[in-house]
């Protein structure tokens, strides 16, 4: 203390010569104390010690300005470079990590002016002598860690590792420079090599802090450089986008299926992360989703996770969308097939999380899978935009073929699959995948029918409707169930009665009945007009009636059911007797379609007597006494009077409540018995 205040004291009085004497005289006299006080045990020696090596890099630097070289950085260089000798061999003497940490510092200094005198110009000559910079302190911390292990080798490490940290900085930010670009790729990578092959060397299969430090700055430089080229580096190029999605893809696969990395947290959650950083850096949404949903559907897997599965359900959704902007698939047609190919991605994954993680946990996907199926479908029903600029007025000759062909393409994938499902024991998925067909089939023959107005697509509707029933009645997955099979039944009525029932009458109620069937009698009407003839859609309308009251008749003579064969009945029977009453009253002066009705009614009438059908037989019966009246009125009342029409018909009540009574009643129990 007393030097200090003599110091204080005479330091005004003295000039440079002197004060530098002072200045020697205050270094020696300390460090002689701090000796004399380690000498005789005192633990406050450290204190003093740390203090005189400082007044020695004091002392040291003034001699500089004493000399007038205080301007140079190389004398500075040497100058802290002997100071920093002086504390670290003081702190392996006596092993103060306080010390070493000094002695780091100051050889971190000394580096850099050793750097600034040598300098060269070169752009790329900072980041390379940081790292040099950092190798003079890995040497101290092999020292301090063989002499006082871990507490002297630690601070000279740190600051080594901070070093090699800020030449990969610099060299990452080399691509400000266009002529740094491949060097700033480089240069980080060589670092975190660098780190992590130093990592392993010192752990060699044990613990070791120095090992597990290297490794996290390696991990952390790997974290940092695709961050850093991803959001800052605008002019990364292709090739390292591409080379970031396929490493860091290969870490994250490598991390998740390598049991003894996954075994060990911090190995296995460093090369996750880094693997992430890189998948990040190729800033691709698409594929940024893919590679999360992937690891999620892993963990789902690991953990047999109910909430993982679900996520990972709805990641690959949100993949496959988001692969289809990034591939920019604009047209209908490549929507539709990119949606049944998302179906199938997700139905592969929620089998996959059925059988692995159990019963349940697939539902999300099943559901999600349905939905991509249904929207193929509906892309490929019509194209919306072309709707939603041109109206109903149909599809261009391109997408025509599409139209007309996916729809079904989509239903045949649904059915095979629920066939598939079934043999594997997925009741509910099969369910699912039934009413998802039954949805299409209730729409597509219907809407292509309507759409495109013509012949040839009722037919191919009335087909599909046929076997929908056909499939109602004879595939066991719908038979087995009444409610099943009910509602397959109705789903197969809506293509054999709707359009042929709707477009009859829009086709035929505004024209003369008798007059277009002149047209279809006359020989010389070409034969193409024959076949695009409107009487086409009553000629149709009736082969329809007749196949459904025909299945109805087959399907009755096994059926373990009333009501299944009884709806085709009704339907047959309904569609045609009530649209051709329709037309008959519509066109009450013609007399065309109240012979068509007639005849098809007494021909109806006749097989339900044949069969023993009783709605088969009385439906007829009753249609045909109601037109018959109303013919009888409408026809004869411009030629007789009223009154008279009115007494014949009290005289065909009559007639009619003596036949009944002769004839129907005593055959009443008989007719419970038919079917």
């Amino acid at each position: 203390m007393s030097t200090m205040v003599a110091l204080c004291l005479s330091w005004a009085a003295l000039e440079g010569g002197g004060r530098l004497g002072l200045l020697s005289l205050v270094t020696f006299s300390t460090a002689l104390t701090a000796e004399m006080l380690e000498r005789r045990g005192y633990r406050e020696s450290a204190v003093v010690e740390a203090l005189w090596s400082q007044l020695l890099l004091v002392t040291l630097g003034y001699a500089l300005s004493v000399f007038e070289r205080e301007s140079e950085p190389l004398p500075w260089a040497i100058v802290t470079t002997v100071s920093a000798a002086v504390t670290f061999a003081l702190a392996l003497r006596r092993r103060s990590p306080v010390l070493s940490a000094l002695a780091s510092l100051t050889v971190a200094a000394a580096m850099i002016l050793y750097g600034k005198a040598i300098e060269t110009g070169r752009p790329e000559g900072p980041a390379i002598w940081a790292l040099v910079s950092s190798l003079p302190l890995a040497v101290l911390a092999f020292f301090g860690h063989r002499r006082g292990k871990e507490n002297l080798g630690a601070p000279p490490a740190l600051v080594g590792v901070l070093l090699a940290l800020a030449s990969a900085g610099l060299g990452l930010f080399g691509f400000l420079k266009p002529e740094l670009r491949i060097f700033s790729i480089a240069w980080p990578y060589s670092i975190a090599a660098l780190l992590l092959g130093a990592g392993a060397l010192l752990s060699r299969g044990e613990s070791s802090p120095y090992g597990s430090g290297l490794g996290a700055a390696g991990a952390l430089v790997l974290l940092l450089v695709p961050a850093a080229h991803a959001i800052v580096n605008e002019h990364a190029s292709s090739a390292y986008l591409r080379g970031a999605q396929g490493a860091g893809t290969g870490l994250v696969i490598v991390a998740l299926t390598r049991k003894r990395i996954a075994r060990s947290f911090e190995i296995g959650t460093g090369m996750l992360l880094v693997g992430l950083a890189h998948v990040i850096a190729s800033r691709s949404p698409a594929y940024v989703t893919s590679v999360l949903t992937g690891m999620t559907f892993a963990f789902a897997l690991r953990e047999k996770s109910v909430g993982l599965s679900f996520l990972a359900s709805l990641g690959a959704s949100l993949a496959v969308v988001l692969w289809a902007v990034a591939h920019e698939v604009e047209t209908t047609e490549a929507r539709a097939v990119w949606a049944l190919g998302g179906g199938a991605v997700l139905a592969g994954l929620g089998l996959l999380l059925r059988r692995r993680v159990g019963e349940g946990t697939d539902a999300p996907a099943a559901a999600l899978s349905l939905l991509f199926l249904l929207a193929s479908w509906l892309l490929g029903l019509t194209p919306l935009p072309h709707l939603w600029e041109h109206g109903y007025a149909g599809p261009s000759d391109t997408e025509w073929a599409f139209n007309v062909a996916w729809p079904y393409v989509a239903i045949a994938i649904a059915v095979l699959g629920s066939h598939g499902l079934g043999r594997i024991h997925a009741l509910e998925w099969r369910a699912g995948a039934l009413v998802v067909a039954g949805l299409m089939l209730l729409v597509t023959p219907s809407f292509h029918s309507f759409h495109y107005g013509k012949l040839p697509y009722l037919y191919a509707g009335s087909i599909v409707g046929a076997l929908v029933i056909v499939a109602a009645f004879r595939w066991n997955a719908i038979a087995e169930n009444e409610g099943s099979q009910i509602g397959a039944i109705l789903v197969g009525l809506v293509s054999l009665v709707v359009a042929p029932g709707l477009l009859t009458l829009g086709n035929l109620g505004p024209k003369d009945g008798d007059a277009l069937l002149g047209e279809v009698l006359d020989p010389k009407l070409p034969f193409a007009e024959r076949l695009e003839h409107p009487l086409g859609f009553l000629s149709h309308l009736t082969l329809t009636s007749v196949v459904l009251v025909f299945m109805g008749v087959v399907f009755s003579r096994s059926a373990e059911r009333k009501l299944p064969y009884r709806i085709l009945e009704v339907a047959g029977l309904f569609l045609f007797l009530g649209t051709l009453s329709i037309l008959s009253c519509a066109r009450w002066n013609e007399l065309f379609y109240p012979a068509v009705l007639l005849v098809g009614g007494l021909a109806a009438l006749v097989a339900g007597v044949h069969e023993r059908h009783l709605l088969l037989a009385a439906i007829p019966a009753v249609f045909l006494v109601l037109n018959m009246w109303f013919q009888y009125f409408a026809k004869l009342s411009g030629s007789l009077p009223l009154g008279l029409l009115l007494v014949g018909f009290g005289i065909g009540i009559l007639a009619g409540g003596f036949f009944f009574e002769k004839r129907i009643r005593p055959m009443t129990d008989e007719l419970r018995r038919w079917r």
